[in-house]
């Protein structure tokens, strides 16, 4: 399949807000893990593993969203292409049946 419109990831607005979630997230951890160091208690453990988990499903959804989009445009294309196949070869047989009267 072709690129459509040659439109890049950065113009994506899904794709910004991702990477936006994404750097939030890891710039958190990482300031929480560095700063509290080996002194965790379990609220920061917990809010950390709630981070974490909420930073995969961000991950797992993008992904699973962009691949079904891909799959459906994908589909969409074949079908539009399969009826523009139809067509072309009836307006053939149209035009044969013209030039034969």
């Amino acid at each position: 399949m072709k690129k459509l419109d040659g439109d890049s990831p950065i113009n994506n607005k899904k794709f910004l807000a991702y990477v936006v979630s994404e750097l939030t997230t890891k710039i958190a951890m990482f300031y929480m893990l560095y700063h509290l160091g080996s002194k965790l208690d379990w609220e920061e453990l917990t809010l950390l593993i709630s981070m974490l988990v909420t930073s995969a499903s961000l991950t797992i959804g993008y992904v699973l969203g962009i691949a079904s989009l891909e799959k459906y445009l994908s589909s969409a294309v074949q079908i539009f292409d399969k009826e523009d196949q139809k067509l072309k070869k009836e307006i053939q047989e149209l035009k044969t049946k013209i030039e034969d009267k």
